[in-house]
C-alpha cells in the first residue's frame, strides 16, 4: 500500500491480502504464488511499457489513497469502539 500511494505500479503473487489490493490488471499485476520467472517476466512487462506503467501507478494511487485515508480510517476505528462500548459487538 505504501509504494502504491507513492505512484509505483505493483507486481505481486496472487495470494490472499495482495490479490485484495492488486486487482488483476488494473491496481496492479497479479502472478502465480511462488513462480519468481512470472513475476520477473510481469515486472520486465511494467518496465517496457510505459502507458501500462503509468496506468496501473495511477489506479494504485487512487486505490490507496482512497482505502487508506486517514480520517476514514480513524471514523471506522471510533466506530468499532463505539459499537464495542454500547455491546453491538
Amino acid at each position: 500500500a505504501e509504494a502504491m500511494a507513492t505512484g509505483l505500479p505493483m507486481v505481486g503473487m496472487d495470494a490472499p491480502g495482495i490479490r485484495d489490493m492488486l486487482s488483476a490488471g488494473k491496481t496492479g499485476l497479479l502472478v502465480p504464488e511462488g513462480d519468481p520467472e512470472a513475476l520477473a517476466d510481469r515486472t520486465v512487462r511494467l518496465l517496457r511499457d510505459n502507458p501500462l506503467f503509468q496506468r496501473i501507478a495511477r489506479a494504485g494511487r487512487s486505490l490507496a489513497e482512497d482505502r487508506f485515508n486517514v480520517r476514514r480510517m480513524v471514523a471506522g476505528y471510533l466506530e468499532i469502539a463505539s459499537d464495542m462500548v454500547t455491546g453491538r459487538w
